[in-house]
């Protein structure tokens, strides 16, 4: 039996995040790149946008909740959440078992995720119409035109995102 559009692209999602899991020390994005399961998913071709699309709504949403939640666990802890998770304030949220059960649902749902990547999946589909602003200032760097990189990663799959909304249906109607 011929698995469906949405099998295929599942199963080589489940695969490629196993994949980018184990690679998640790297700050770079070959490791993460060099695997099956990505190719996989980049020879579906414009039948996965729609997919990508949903995949990166449902991790933007997971980064937002995790947010959320982060800022409600200091202000039990430290009245504010205005503060930096080092040293001494770390060592103390890390004694609030809530935080414990922040960073093991964090794990299982965050780490692991295609995240930013999803912009190269983007680009080998479609080529060099996946164009997203370029920004740079002290503490951000966004670029996806010929070579990418990005180090705010958020701002990535934000930009990834709407490309997608504003262009999905060119491809789609082809």
């Amino acid at each position: 039996m011929t698995a469906t559009l949405e099998e295929r692209f599942n199963g080589a999602l489940t695969k490629w995040k196993q994949h980018c899991r184990s690679k998640s020390h790297f700050s770079f994005a070959q490791p993460y790149l060099d695997s099956e399961a990505y190719k996989e998913i980049v020879s579906i071709g414009v039948s996965s946008l729609p997919l990508i699309r949903d995949q990166l709504n449902q991790e933007i949403e997971a980064d937002e909740r995790y947010d959320n939640e982060l800022k409600r666990l200091k202000i039990k802890v430290f009245g504010t959440d205005q503060v930096r998770l080092f040293d001494d304030n770390y060592r103390k949220i890390c004694e609030d078992g809530g935080y414990r059960d922040y960073q093991r649902g964090y794990d299982l749902e965050i780490v692991g995720n295609p995240g930013q990547f999803w912009a190269y999946v983007v680009r080998e589909i479609v080529g060099d119409n996946f164009k997203i602003e370029t920004k740079e200032d002290n503490t951000r760097k966004v670029s996806i035109a010929g070579e990418f990189f990005g180090i705010d990663v958020r701002r990535v799959k934000q930009l990834t995102l709407k490309w997608l909304n504003e262009n999905i249906q060119k491809y789609l109607q082809q």
